[in-house]
């Protein structure tokens, strides 16, 4: 985890510090503008009344997605294990959301001490994480019974594309194949990051009892794409979004 984390910390200083309280990153865009809505739609349609009930966004960054969880009205915690990340968030956010240092033992810790969570949020996160399983597990026991846990990651087909078309991705040295690849920043800033299938995390979900409530593959609008991905086919998603039930 110490690896990780100074790695975010440095991106976190170099990147997504670099934009005024009223700017936001291109990473956040993407989040907010093509895979937000899905998840928005999603609870809307499971969680009939929000006020009072726990979210939690797993993987917060600078705290967008809880900005737009506690505008729903949910009791909402953004956990994070870049410090980095945690003061964006802290100096963007609004005060009434709690924001923590940690990675998914702190989840259980603060359910434990705060209470379960109705709802976990986690976008562009598990990728970025090795060890899936521990990391869903604790989520899992984080979660009230009936409780819901939505996630996007990155889509197979797009990251196939992307590299092939020298987009974000670089391989591993001795890598084969996209379970393993390093995610490039830009400006030399890269990390690590881990590719799985709808099956993967559907053996992992039902292995723990949950039932699958979504699966979604929002494509980019022809401006955007057009625009920021020139050399990515328009027919397929960057992301996978996934949402399970307790």
């Amino acid at each position: 985890m110490q690896k990780a984390q100074k790695i975010w910390d440095n991106l976190s200083r170099q990147y997504f510090n670099n934009f005024n309280d009223n700017e936001i990153e291109l990473e956040a865009v993407e989040n907010l503008y093509f895979a937000w809505p899905i998840i928005k739609k999603f609870i809307k349609k499971n969680i009939k009344n929000i006020k009072g009930e726990r979210a939690l966004d797993f993987g917060c960054g600078t705290g967008q997605i809880c900005a737009e969880l506690n505008s729903l009205g949910f009791i909402t915690t953004g956990i994070d294990y870049s410090q980095g990340m945690i003061d964006v968030a802290k100096r963007k956010t609004d005060k009434r959301i709690h924001l923590y240092l940690g990675d998914s033992k702190k989840v259980v810790e603060v359910a434990k001490k705060e209470g379960s969570f109705d709802l976990i949020i986690s976008i562009l996160t598990f990728p970025f994480i090795e060890k899936i399983k521990p990391t869903i597990k604790d989520l899992h026991h984080s979660l009230t019974k009936g409780g819901y846990l939505c996630f996007a990651v990155f889509n197979e087909n797009w990251v196939h594309e992307a590299l092939n078309n020298n987009v974000d991705y670089e391989r591993s040295p001795g890598s084969k194949g996209i379970k393993k690849l390093i995610f490039n920043f830009g400006k030399n800033r890269k990390v690590d990051v881990f590719h799985r299938s709808a099956n993967e995390y559907n053996k992992i979900f039902t292995d723990l009892g949950c039932k699958k409530r979504l699966e979604e593959y929002p494509l980019f609008t022809k401006k955007f794409i057009t625009k920021v991905y020139p050399k990515m086919p328009k027919n397929i998603s960057e992301y996978m979004i996934l949402g399970y039930q307790k």
